[in-house]
């Protein structure tokens, strides 16, 4: 088992060097903790976190308690600090572009929660996830759909 959380391979070579990428990459939901407590690939948090890093996961969410070790790693000469001021710049120019830094700053927590929940944002939400959908097995030869079988 090979989590993408520690996947130098895909988040590194292919994602950013390969594809150009130079935004932030996030773990899911506690992805790098799952590193030793499910997929037992990492023997702690301070191991978790240096495999996520060095993998390329800019952000450990939801709580950043693995990165709270990266001080640490990088004291301990585990981690070179100019990877972890990579990883920072990221987010920051993220932030910078977002106007976290204007002043007054762009987005605001009351004017993001303007557009939450709303209908175009339901609708565009609606339209993804049907243009997303897979068809994993063609199970009773649904394929190919009928005329009386699709919705217009």
């Amino acid at each position: 088992m090979f989590p993408l959380t520690r996947n130098k391979w895909l988040l590194t070579d292919v994602l950013r060097k390969e594809w150009g990428y130079k935004g932030v990459v996030v773990s899911d939901s506690w992805a790098i903790d799952q590193l030793y407590n499910k997929h037992l690939v990492a023997t702690d948090k301070m191991d978790a976190a240096l495999q996520a890093l060095n993998a390329g996961v800019t952000v450990d969410l939801p709580y950043g308690n693995n990165y709270e070790r990266l001080i640490q790693l990088v004291k301990d000469g585990k981690i070179p600090m100019k990877d972890l001021d990579e990883a920072v710049a990221y987010v920051l120019r993220l932030k910078f572009k977002m106007g976290l830094f204007d002043n007054p700053p762009a987005v605001t927590l009351e004017g993001a929660l303007k557009h939450i929940n709303q209908p175009e944002g339901r609708e565009l939400s609606r339209i993804a996830a049907e243009r997303s959908m897979v068809l994993l097995k063609n199970q009773n030869n649904i394929l190919p759909l009928q005329k009386a079988n699709t919705k217009q």
